[in-house]
């Protein structure tokens, strides 16, 4: 094949190769347009239904919604007005139970009060009565010990003045004999004056207990023996004589109001 014709070969397969790639190219645009047309109008339809479904939905929630809160507000209203009712008879019931309480407490205490005065009243009779039993006891055992020492101190006094007696009778009874050797000695006869009263110490009366006064010293018996001459001074006097001072000043004093002895105080 020559050169020439192989050229004009080329060139009609090169003339065919570019329309029917031309051919293809315009099938192609046609059919991509065609395409691209029908998936516009797809996604339209599809965007139209899809934004119809939305607002049917946004609707029904909406209207849910609106439902919902409708029963909510009814419900908290419900609530809102139970509790106030409630509120009000706690409330109620709180005015009621306090003003029972205190009326209580009130009666509780007068009746307490009461009691405390009445006790108190009770109490104070009793002390008054006890300090008077006490006062009347006390004055009672007063004059009894002022009695028994006033008795006591004549007794005394008595026995003083018959041992004084009996001294002065024994000491003329002893007869004097003459010294020898010595000069006269004058035989006189010395009679013991009256004890001087001594000052007795108050005497303690207690409530309960009141002591009694010591016995006075019994004076022994003297005896009338024969003496010397030398010893007819000391004859006047008794051997071993008793201390008679022991006689006790008394001095009772009238129980006047003011030396009335308090309750728990001792005279």
């Amino acid at each position: 094949m020559s050169l020439a014709g192989q050229i004009s070969d080329t060139v009609t397969a090169l003339a065919s190769t570019r329309a029917a790639r031309r051919e293809a190219l315009s099938g192609i645009r046609s059919d991509t347009a065609r395409h691209l047309g029908e998936a516009r109008a797809a996604h339209s339809r599809m965007a139209t239904a899809q934004q119809q479904s939305l607002s049917e939905a946004l609707r029904s929630t909406k209207l849910a919604t609106a439902i919902l809160l409708g029963a909510a507000d009814e419900q908290i209203d419900g609530y809102r007005k139970e509790r106030l009712k409630q509120a009000a008879m706690l409330r109620r019931d709180l005015s009621d139970g306090a003003n029972s309480l205190r009326s209580k407490t009130s009666k509780w205490i007068g009746t307490q009060s009461a009691m405390r005065r009445k006790q108190a009243a009770d109490d104070l009779h009793q002390r008054q009565r006890d300090r008077d039993a006490l006062a009347s006891d006390v004055r009672a055992l007063t004059e009894q010990n002022l009695s028994f020492l006033a008795a006591l101190t004549k007794d005394r006094q008595e026995a003083s003045a018959i041992w004084i007696g009996r001294s002065v009778t024994v000491a003329a009874a002893v007869p004097a004999a003459p010294i020898k050797a010595e000069p006269p000695v004058k035989a006189e006869v010395k009679s013991d004056p009256a004890p001087e009263p001594v000052k007795a110490e108050p005497v303690k009366v207690e409530p309960a207990k009141v002591e009694p006064a010591k016995e006075p010293a019994k004076p022994e018996p003297v005896k009338a023996e024969p003496v010397k001459a030398e010893a007819a001074p000391a004859a006047a006097k008794p051997e071993a004589k008793p201390d008679m001072k022991v006689e006790a000043k008394l001095e009772a004093k009238p129980v006047h109001k003011s030396d009335k002895p308090e309750p728990g105080k001792t005279v």
